[in-house]
């Protein structure tokens, strides 16, 4: 990077000054030039050139690159005030139209070409800014980056979590500070951003059609907030929050849950009621993201059949006559451009199709439009468009998803176990310690088993359907696992080392979801997820099979985690509006104590259970643990921090070796950095005419 900005120093001053910065009769000649020589100074050619350029122009050309510019955002900064200034002194010397001097003739002249100079240059920095790869790959519109407030991150990364106002000048987003994950409000004509009142623990921002009103979920409901006035109010049940819409006839369309279809309430308040059904037949399991289409008459929605690439397609929903049909397989997260185009995701990349509105048709095939933008392989893609046309969204690594497995001892340092890399998730240590079972992420989930000693993978589900969160059974000899089948998503259980087909272990119209498994095999801990319920916390007898509760309360519960000994559960709660940890007797009585302070999730017992283990962000934090005569946890501590691939299935994604020395993770070969860097595209509409048409 420090190069560039060299070379585009060298630019710079031949653009200014008509000659080159640096000259030699020969090519060795000239790179000694390039070594020891400093070009004349601007004013030698013209000296009446603003001092600040020759300043800029001299930094990018130091020998020293630790005495350049370090990034071309830095180049920019300076870049913004100097045209600033340009601007201000080219207007104040040509305020006078009557005759003066020459010199105070030339003054205005300079300062106009100082201008010129300082716009294209910046527009040539601009491009350097464009990592990982901006959309679209030809230049057309406005290239913008929004930071975020000072020490605030888009924390839950694969929610949906950014919006944009209709008219373009008000961007939403849900980000991560001190005080937890609230909404903040930034107008595009201000470097500040606000946080609105009301909105902790939010997440799915969208705007009202006028932009006046921020429609959110947050602890289990629909709520909307005024702008102005700063209130919040709360308008539906939504346990599972999965995206809204705000129509421009007043009626917000909404997701209230992981497995439910559409629904919709007035945006004054009212009941809400259904609008789309799941049709199990199709084996649809979920509705997601609605995108309300201009005049309210047709209604575009994610359709999952299941959580891999190819199980997820985009529909579209005439409002009037009911009719509902396909307009893209393969697809996450549509919406509607301005252009007559319906943009949509698939696997951090945008696709585009052109879309006729009064038939709700697509009228051509779709074409790869922008990367390095933030969807897929989550629950939803980080893209928001205006209805002018302007594009917002979460840049990213298109080699995120190359993640490896590690073990990380108590210090935190890593040792990359000698597997290839893949898309892994959910990294479980088997019994013996001689076997992982992990997630293996990609157009239809599987699930492999490592062996650790030899770095093989083999599948142990393959060609039925999606299957994730792998548990061991306490002999090793069984895995039990959510399988997406026919519709549902239940659980399921297969032998390790035979040939035997899986086997359903419950049926039911939610997403079920195992989580631990007893030490003594009597006992399988699962999570169930409904529309009505949010997440509650069962237990299975395996004996008779048997399903009792442990949890069920109107908020969300998951996660349970089984001690070692059988006594204790850990689990998640987000009753306090975060998650927090807690710890209550098996079976259930008793009091129940919280572990964690200030947020914390995916719990994990030390297998002789005097710890326990859980994560806060990028934190791994333990407690220590006695029981006898009663409960008691230590203060939480921090052991280590590193940034490791965390699960997206509400369960514990890292295991431990049996000794309890180590962990086994998931990680980015490159790990990406803490999301504080939203990209605007202005206009961005006009280029899908050219990339699309």
């Amino acid at each position: 990077a420090r190069t560039d900005i060299f070379a585009l120093g060298v630019v710079v001053y031949e653009m200014l000054t008509g000659r080159r910065a640096f000259s030699g009769r020969t090519h060795a000649s000239l790179i000694g030039a390039i070594l020891k020589d400093d070009p004349p100074p601007l004013t030698r050619d013209q000296p009446l050139a603003p001092p600040f350029l020759d300043h800029i122009v001299r930094r990018c050309l130091a020998k020293d690159p630790d005495e350049r510019w370090q990034t071309a955002a830095d180049l920019m900064r300076e870049l913004s005030f100097a045209a600033a200034h340009a601007r201000d002194h080219g207007q104040d010397a040509s305020a006078a139209e009557q005759p003066v001097a020459r010199t105070r003739r030339t003054i205005p002249a300079i300062y106009a070409v100082a201008l010129a100079v300082v716009l294209a240059v910046a527009a040539a920095a601009g491009a350097l800014l464009r990592q990982p790869p901006s959309a679209p790959a030809e230049p057309g519109g406005l290239r913008l980056s929004i930071a975020l407030a000072p020490g605030t991150e888009i924390g839950e990364v694969d929610n949906p979590a950014i919006a944009i106002s209709p008219d373009g000048r008000r961007v939403v987003y849900a980000a991560v500070g001190a005080s937890g994950r609230q909404l903040y409000l930034r107008s595009i004509d201000s470097f500040d951003a606000q946080a609105l009142p009301g909105t902790e623990d939010a997440s799915n921002p969208f705007f009202s059609p006028d932009g006046d009103w921020v429609g959110f979920f947050s602890r289990g409901k629909l709520r909307k907030l005024s702008i102005a006035a700063g209130a919040a109010r709360e308008l539906a049940d939504a346990p599972g929050a999965r995206g809204g819409s705000w129509s421009s006839d007043g009626v917000i369309y909404f997701a209230p849950g992981s497995s439910s279809g559409l629904l919709k309430v007035p945006a004054e308040g009212g009941s809400a009621t259904e609008v789309t059904k799941l049709d199990r037949s199709k084996g649809e399991v979920s509705h997601r993201f609605p995108h309300v289409l201009p005049g309210a008459g047709g209604l575009i929605f994610n359709v999952w059949t299941g959580p891999g690439t190819d199980e997820k397609q985009i529909d579209v929903l005439d409002l009037a006559t009911g009719e509902r049909r396909t307009v893209a397989q393969g697809a996450e997260t549509a919406v509607y451009a301005s252009s007559g185009h319906i943009v949509y995701g698939r696997a951090d990349t945008l696709m585009a199709a052109p879309f006729d509105l009064a038939g709700l048709t697509v009228g051509g095939a779709a074409v790869r439009v922008a990367e390095g933008v933030r969807v897929g392989h989550g629950e939803g893609g980080q893209f928001a468009m205006s209805s002018t046309g302007d594009l917002l969204y979460l840049p990213t690594d298109l080699r995120r998803t190359e993640r490896r497995l590690v073990w990380v001892d108590r210090q935190g340092r890593v040792e990359a176990l000698p597997v290839p890399t893949r898309n892994f998730a959910n990294a479980k240590v088997s019994p013996d310690g001689r076997f992982a079972a992990v997630n293996l992420n990609g157009s239809v989930n599987e699930i492999g088993i490592v062996d650790l000693s030899r770095s093989t993978v083999t599948l142990l589900t393959a060609g039925k359907g999606s299957s994730q969160a792998p548990v061991w059974s306490s002999d090793g000899k069984r895995i039990a696992y959510r399988a997406t089948r026919t519709g549902y998503r239940n659980l399921f259980w297969k032998g390790v080392n035979d040939t035997a087909d899986e086997e359903r272990l419950a049926t039911s119209d939610n997403v079920q979801t195992p989580s631990s498994w007893s030490a003594d095999g009597r006992w399988l801990f699962f999570n169930e997820n409904s529309q009505a319920a949010g997440g509650d916390l069962l237990v299975m007898a395996l004996d008779g099979r048997k399903v009792e509760a442990l949890i069920r309360t109107p908020l969300l519960e998951s996660n349970v985690q089984v001690s070692r000994d059988g006594r204790w559960l850990a689990y998640e709660s987000a009753e306090q509006g975060r998650p927090e940890v807690f710890v209550q007797p098996f079976p259930p009585g008793g009091q129940r104590v919280q572990i964690s302070n200030g947020g914390g999730n995916e719990p994990l017992w030390a297998p002789d259970g005097r710890e326990l283990f859980y994560l806060r962000g990028d934190r791994i934090m333990v407690v220590d643990i006695t029981t006898s005569p009663a409960f008691q946890a230590s203060t939480p501590r921090l052991l280590f921090e590193g940034r490791f691939v965390q699960s997206t299935n509400g369960v514990t994604g890292y295991s431990m070796s049996p000794d309890g020395r180590r962990f086994l993770m998931v990680q980015a070969v490159q790990p990406e950095p803490p999301a504080t860097v939203l990209h605007l595209v202005r206009g961005w509409a006009e280029e899908l005419t050219r990339l699309a048409p």
